[in-house]
Formats: C-alpha cells, sequence, structure tokens
C-alpha cells in the first residue's frame, strides 16, 4: 500500500537487494555496506516527508503505513548487515519485535501490526560513558579528604625540576590554521556522479554541475571551466562538500562545493580511486 513515496522506497530497497550480491562477490565490501546506509539514509528522509507523528493525529492508517515502511527497511538492513555485526542485528531485531526467521532477503516480510519494544541507542558514539559515570559516582561516594590529584611525571629530569610543565602543549605550526577534530567532524564530505554539466552563461570560470549523491540530486556551481570541458565530467565521480550553505555565484545557486587540486596553474578535480556508491561518505 502506499503513494509515490512508497513505490520509491520499495523500488530502492528492491535495487539494493540486487545490486549487493554482485558487489560482495567482487570483494568491494565498502560499497556495499554504503548501498545498505543509503538505504537507511533514504529511510530517513521518507520519515521526514511523511512525519507519521502528525499523522497519527488525523489519519491513523497513513501512519501505520508509513512506519511499516521504514520498519521493513530496518528489517531489510538488519538481513543484509547480520553477517557483519550479528551482535547489534540481535539488540535491532528485539527491539522491532521480530526473531531470526524475519532475517529474510525480499520485500513486504514484515507482519502488519508489528509491536516494537522500547527503543536503545544501538550504537552510542562513547560506549564507554556508562563506565565512566559509574566510576564518577564511585568517587563521589569517597569522603573529599580521600580524593588526592598526583601530578603527572614524564621523565626523571622533569621530576627533578620543578619549573617544568607536566604535559607541554604541542607547538602550533607557523602559518597553519589548525582546527580541532570536532571542527573536522562538522564537514560532510561525500562522493557525487556528475549528471548534468554546462557553462554558466556570460562568464569563462564557472561550470553548472547537476551531481547524483545516491538519495537526492541537487546543482553546484563549480569555478573549473578553464580546465574542464563540461563533457570531461560528465558520468564522472567527483568529491564534494554537501552541507555547505547555498550560495548564488552569476546568479545560479549552488548548493555544494567541488573538491579540486591546484598547482604550477594547473587543477585537477578530486576522483575517488576506485569505483564506490555514488553518495558515499569520505572520512
Amino acid at each position: 500500500p502506499g503513494g509515490e513515496l512508497e513505490a520509491e522506497l520499495r523500488i530502492m530497497a528492491e535495487n539494493t537487494l540486487e545490486t549487493l550480491p554482485k558487489l560482495v562477490r567482487e570483494f568491494k565490501l565498502h560499497a556495499a555496506l554504503e548501498e545498505v546506509l543509503q538505504l537507511v539514509r533514504r529511510a530517513n528522509k521518507y520519515m521526514e516527508q511523511t512525519e507519521p507523528w502528525k499523522l497519527a493525529k488525523s489519519d491513523l492508517a497513513s501512519a501505520g503505513t508509513a512506519l511499516w515502511h521504514v520498519l521493513e527497511i530496518f528489517r531489510l538492513a538488519a538481513t543484509l548487515l547480520s553477517p557483519v555485526i550479528p551482535g547489534k542485528i540481535d539488540n535491532l531485531l528485539h527491539q522491532l519485535g521480530l526473531d531470526q526467521g524475519h532475517l529474510q532477503l525480499a520485500w513486504g516480510v514484515l507482519p502488519a501490526g508489528i509491536q516494537t519494544r522500547t527503543a536503545e541507542v544501538l550504537f552510542p558514539r562513547q560506549e564507554y560513558i556508562q563506565e565512566i559515570s559509574q566510576e564518577t559516582e564511585q568517587s563521589m561516594d569517597k569522603p573529599s579528604e580521600q580524593i588526592t590529584t598526583a601530578p603527572a611525571i614524564d621523565s626523571p629530569a622533569q621530576a627533578s625540576d620543578p619549573t617544568q610543565p607536566n604535559n607541554p602543549a604541542p607547538e602550533p605550526i607557523p602559518g597553519v590554521l589548525q582546527i580541532g577534530i570536532d571542527d573536522f567532524a562538522k564537514v560532510q564530505l561525500r562522493v557525487a556522479e556528475v549528471v548534468e554539466a554546462e557553462r554558466v552563461p556570460k562568464t569563462d570560470k564557472l561550470l553548472r554541475l547537476v551531481v547524483d549523491l545516491g538519495d537526492e540530486r541537487r546543482q553546484i556551481v563549480a569555478g573549473v571551466a578553464s580546465w574542464y570541458e563540461p563533457e570531461q565530467l560528465l558520468g564522472k565521480q567527483i568529491v564534494i562538500v554537501a552541507n555547505l550553505k547555498p550560495v548564488k555565484l552569476r546568479g545560479v545557486e549552488s548548493h555544494g562545493m567541488l573538491l579540486a587540486a591546484k598547482s604550477e596553474g594547473k587543477l585537477s578535480v578530486l576522483t575517488p580511486m576506485g569505483e564506490v556508491a555514488t553518495g558515499a561518505s569520505i572520512s
């Protein structure tokens, strides 16, 4: 049941089921895993589009249809990932109210009216948080006079010289703006395939590209026209910054930035060394 969105979701799921065995046979395991992640991302986008939590207030049947499709994607993802992370998949099946018998490579296996259980985080960012919390609680239970801090001593020379800092900070690199790992983690780099390319009118430097990210298509403007003809980029996989704020360049909206290397007057667009799934994340 459902409309165009549901049909699109089912087609993507069936395509994934068809594509994955070939990737596994060719030992392209990273690409295979990325295909599964793309399917999960599409289910997440479908949730945002259908908003079943709002539908439940006025159209319970439509809300049920939306939730069934999302849970069916989760079941398929669990089936595909079960050889890779069996322990996590057992937890997921339990939360979905399913068992090993539901791990089938087919669409439509999820029973209607399934009763899910209380959800738990399967992949916490720091799985040791609970251990740290327990240690903290134990420390808080101790009398304050029993809690002491010992200075860190890295070497005998440091021990004999009280003026030497215990943990000297690394020297900054001259002329380099350094960022922390948290700053870098904010940048979303993804592989995109160029499906349209043309010159931006009245400029010699800009190309308008339409790129496929697997779960969406978007337009970007790239200043590479001095080095590339539009047809040279068609069908190529490139790397883009996917979470830049949109900007207008010569009146054309750009929703991302193409990455390229430039040296001695030459420019080369960055591309993956091997074939990867369109939309793959780069880390």
